[in-house]
């Protein structure tokens, strides 16, 4: 705290855990118990401004699309190359400079690496779970189906 106002250092989850992009492209959902956990916790550190737009989610998108109609084809375009620029910064961001350098670390100096939040296992695993929500990639921990690209 410095002079009133809280700081924390940059945890990985904190680059993109929260984006409208995904909720309006109807990827995540704000009452996914998965993403309501992610949303809580970045809360108190999203601008005051901002925080009224994490409570009312925008307009999902896939329900103003007539089923095979004229735009379906250009949604799921943007569906893609979202999906694809959320897992490129995984892979180039967080797996070389989380997740490459704390395989080098001793076990019993990995729980504390992290500059806030769970340990970077967790947090490395959430972001992972995210990348599958946002490129609607299907894995074993998945629940419910998301929006399916063929």
């Amino acid at each position: 705290m410095v002079c009133g106002t809280e700081y924390r250092g940059a945890n990985a989850g904190d680059y993109s855990a929260v984006n409208e992009i995904d909720l309006a492209l109807g990827l995540c959902d704000l009452t996914d118990p998965f993403y309501q956990r992610i949303v809580a916790e970045k809360y108190p550190y999203v601008p005051p401004e901002d925080q009224p737009r994490l409570r009312t989610p925008p307009a999902d998108l896939r329900h103003r699309l007539a089923p095979g109609g004229p735009n379906t084809d250009r949604f799921l375009a943007v569906c893609r190359a979202h999906g694809a620029a959320y897992a490129f910064h995984h892979h180039r961001l967080v797996k070389p400079f989380l997740q490459a350098p704390a395989a080098t670390v001793p076990p019993d100096r990995l729980a504390k690496l992290t500059a806030s939040g769970p340990p970077l296992d967790v947090v490395v695993a959430t972001l992972a779970r995210l990348v599958d929500l946002c490129t609607a990639r299907s894995r074993k921990h998945r629940q419910d189906s998301r929006l399916s690209t063929r």
